[in-house]
């Protein structure tokens, strides 16, 4: 298939490779390098015949739903966050081949995923809470919007050497993310290990009415939860 040209980035799908929420790879555009979002669901829904009317019709609400929220959520991120800083978030986004894609910065020294715990556990009490304090603005910026992250874990504080050497944080991954007024019913993204109690309980009725009735349960608070649950293995080794 060779490189494909999305919005002016150069990528070569074939190349992603699979991630949680799809598959992952890198860009180019004017010569810069970004980093790629392909998601797998929801997919915007093809009139092939294999479906009747009302599961195209269903589908695509489900679709629309999807994708105005995902836009939402992407268009605040970018007003009150900027290139370089500690919110990473998706530079622009479109639908391509009927799949949801974002392309973001591409973030020079971040820490690979399966290093963190050992990185942690080297770093002095001050450089833990400088990278702790950063976060924590971050994700105070982020819910002054009303934003839920609704995926914070360890590897989403991304860890990112700076050209001093030291360490900063880096919020990632708004795959998830969602406004306080716009809970979704269908699905929510998250990582069971740092599950909010009132994340634990909206995820084991995927009936939409029943979420519908406790949705205002989810707030920033249930990332403040999780946060806490981030702060404990930078503190204690786990």
């Amino acid at each position: 298939m060779g490189e494909t040209n999305i919005l002016g980035y150069t990528i070569d799908i074939e190349k992603m490779k699979s991630s949680t929420c799809g598959t992952i790879g890198f860009a180019k555009k004017d010569g810069i390098k970004y980093f790629c979002k392909r998601f797998n669901n929801p997919v915007e829904p093809m009139n092939n015949g294999a479906l009747s009317a009302k599961a195209i019709e269903k589908n695509k609400a489900k679709f629309e739903d999807f994708k105005k929220r995902k836009t939402r959520v992407n268009n605040v991120l970018r007003e009150v966050a900027g290139i370089g800083g500690n919110i990473v978030f998706p530079i622009e986004e479109t639908v391509y081949d009927h799949h949801w894609m974002e392309f973001s910065e591409f973030i020079e020294g971040a820490l690979p995923e399966e290093s963190y715990a050992d990185v942690i556990a080297e770093l002095s009490d001050d450089k833990k809470l400088l990278v702790l304090r950063i976060a924590i603005g971050a994700l105070q910026t982020i819910h002054g919007q009303r934003i839920v992250h609704g995926d914070l874990k360890l590897t989403n504080i991304m860890l990112v050497r700076n050209a001093a050497g030291n360490y900063v944080s880096k919020i990632i991954d708004f795959d998830g993310a969602f406004f306080e007024d716009d809970v979704p019913l269908d699905s929510i993204t998250g990582t069971v290990d740092y599950y909010s109690p009132e994340l634990a309980y909206y995820s084991m009725n995927e009936d939409e009415e029943w979420r519908q009735q406790c949705s205002e349960m989810m707030t920033t608070k249930s990332d403040i939860f999780t946060m806490g649950l981030i702060l404990h293995e930078y503190l204690t080794g786990g």
